[in-house]
């Protein structure tokens, strides 16, 4: 999603209704949940996303994944083309890793509809980052045992 015609600058908003309130006039002819859904992904967008946090990046062109960290705050520029307002700096570390490396219930996960989300299902951070110690290779997390 890139939610045109979003230029405000989010980083002033106190609370989740006021983004709300924005979202429902920027985009008056979209229904109440496509709102709210939109309020919690650019919320985490604007404010709960840290320096430090992974990304993970499914491809759309072939089967790999990307994955990137976080490495600056939240910005706005309101210079920017539509619809590229909003961003956060991001280190790639890892792109281009083969999806089938990952369990099937991760990659479910990572094939979630939204844009912006956080992946907390049969403890999926720990598992993608205890690949990444060992090459990207499947490991076993202790008590826990993967769906291939």
């Amino acid at each position: 999603m890139n939610w045109d015609d979003l230029s405000d600058d989010l980083s002033k908003l106190n609370d989740k209704k006021e983004l709300f309130k924005l979202l429902e006039k920027t985009y008056p002819n979209d229904k109440m949940p496509t709102i709210r859904n939109w309020t919690g992904q650019i919320w985490s967008l604007a404010k709960r996303m840290k320096i430090g946090d992974w990304i993970v990046l499914p491809s759309k062109k072939k089967a790999s994944i990307h994955f990137g960290e976080i490495t600056g705050d939240y910005v706005n520029d309101p210079n920017a083309a539509n619809p590229y307002y909003h961003y956060r700096t991001v280190k790639w570390f890892a792109t281009d890793m083969p999806r089938s490396n990952f369990d099937q219930d991760i990659l479910y996960s990572l094939g979630a509809f939204l844009t912006i989300c956080q992946i907390r299902r049969n403890d999926a951070e720990n598992r993608i980052k205890a690949m990444a110690k060992n090459g990207w290779k499947p490991t076993q997390i202790q008590g826990y045992s993967g769906i291939r």
